[in-house]
């Protein structure tokens, strides 16, 4: 309608000239995926709590700016993936963050829809719209590698299309006169000379008035300065340039340079593989919290890190949570009941238990002779994969005048202290050390015969005692 107003370019929608766009691009199937969750929706929400609930459900998340008129600085913009999308879990995520409103008079620009194109060619479209390119990859079973599959923001326009008049007229006379303009520089330029030539420098990680004179050195010009929050480049250096190094170019071209900011954001270290004591270190060098769960691995040695949330290179506020799980080990197993069985029956059985069967003899009046008698541990008992059972194993009824001697209890004695309470008693020990049990370095967990029995003079008490382990 002719007389409705038209959208001032100061919009919300509007993009600043020399904004950078991200490209999410395939780097194609992923080898293994996680489990699929539905990506939460953050837009509006602060930076940190949006990073936490794409962490939540075993995101990486990428975080980039942009101006906003809409949203209050920190806030999220826009995201990828979209809200309610299956992702898989370890995949990569990409959020734009508010820096709060252009500064007035800001020069905007329309920014191109690039889904679908190659990297390159939507790096170059970017280039012509007067924008910058920061790239994401993501695994993608259905995109051939290097096409891009999503772009924060997206298209968008800066003001809506005018209202219904006579501008076409307008229109043709400027195009008119462009082209003789353009005309008549033609004609002018024909008789020059072919334009000098020159190779343009490498300036990347460079400070930048070192940047910059090296541009000028060779004849260039230093084109657009942008300002980009890094965790990792110096504060003042130059991250990237374009065109690149070692580009001809024409004498007099200019040379854009991408310089770094010191960023609000910390780098998650990789503690997998370290003792749960340096992995804290680490963290906390690192400006993070951490949380600590225990798992059972039949891999990596107990007490080391198994794995970690979020994952290491993640770039995330401090103070952010880490959470680690330490191995304690390989998985329990239960002792079986060996009571009644042979020697070798027993044997057997505790072996495809993954443990280890170690006998001691006593005289029995109720058991047959090659029978166990009792077991220590206990069955049922839960216990680190080969630990030693002591089997009491039968003799048979004792000789007709066979010293009897009542087996005095040593469990929770220190093994000294025990070895020298059954030896004064009259009997031999032998002893094996017990993984697991969380009791102190030679302290007796269990004896076999138990204490209060009448065991022959002379006999073995197995003891089983803790490794400090």
């Amino acid at each position: 309608m002719a007389n409705e107003p038209v959208s001032s370019v100061t919009e919300p929608t509007s993009v600043p000239l020399g904004s950078k766009v991200v490209l999410v691009v395939s780097t194609g199937p992923a080898a293994t995926y996680g489990a699929n969750a539905a990506v939460p929706g953050v837009l509006g929400r602060p930076q940190a709590a949006a990073l936490e609930a794409m962490q939540a459900i075993g995101l990486n998340a990428q975080v980039f700016t942009e101006t906003s008129q809409e949203y209050e600085w920190g806030a999220v913009v826009s995201q990828w993936p979209k809200a309610g999308q299956l992702a898989a879990s370890g995949s990569n995520a990409a959020l734009l963050v508010s820096t709060g409103p252009a500064v007035e008079g800001t020069a905007l620009t329309r920014v191109p829809a690039v889904i679908g194109t190659t990297e390159a060619d939507a790096r170059a479209a970017l280039e012509r719209a007067g924008l910058h390119a920061a790239t994401v990859g993501v695994f993608s079973p259905t995109v051939a590698e290097g096409i891009v599959v999503g772009q924060l923001p997206e298209e968008r326009t800066v003001a809506p299309p005018p209202a219904k008049s006579k501008a076409w007229m307008w229109i043709l006379a400027v195009l008119a006169v462009l082209l003789v303009v353009l005309a008549a520089v033609w004609f002018a330029g024909r008789d020059q000379a072919p334009a000098e030539m020159v190779r343009v420098p490498g300036v990347v990680g460079m400070a930048q008035p070192k940047a910059e004179e090296a541009i000028t050195a060779v004849g260039l010009e230093v084109g657009r300065i942008t300002e980009s929050p890094s965790t990792t480049a110096t504060a003042g250096a130059v991250m990237s340039q374009d065109p690149a190094k070692g580009d001809e170019v024409e004498k007099g071209s200019r040379v854009d340079l991408v310089v770094a900011t010191a960023s609000d954001l910390v780098v998650v270290p990789d503690v997998t593989g370290m003792s749960k004591d340096d992995a804290l270190q680490e963290l906390a060098r690192a400006q993070l919290k951490v949380s600590t769960t225990e798992a059972p691995s039949d891999s990596v040695p107990a007490g080391d890190v198994m794995s970690q949330s979020p994952k290491a290179g993640q770039q995330v506020p401090p103070d952010t949570e880490v959470g680690i799980v330490v191995s304690n080990g390989p998985k329990n197993v239960s002792v079986p009941d060996v009571s009644g069985m042979t020697k070798t029956e027993a044997e057997q059985e505790i072996g495809d238990a993954g443990l280890v069967a170690k006998s001691v003899e006593g005289y029995s009046t109720s058991v047959p002779a090659d029978q166990v008698i009792s077991q220590t541990p206990p069955s049922g008992a839960s216990v680190a994969p080969g630990t030693q059972v002591a089997l009491l194993i039968s003799k048979g009824p004792e000789p007709a005048g066979t010293e009897m001697v009542k087996v005095p209890s040593v469990v929770g004695e220190a093994l000294s202290d025990a070895k020298s309470t059954l030896t004064s008693a009259g009997f031999k020990v032998v002893s094996y050390e017990m993984d697991g049990s969380g009791k102190p370095a030679d302290q007796v967990l269990y004896q076999n015969p138990a204490a209060g029995l009448d065991v022959a003079k002379g006999s073995e008490i197995a003891l089983l005692v803790s490794s400090g382990q």
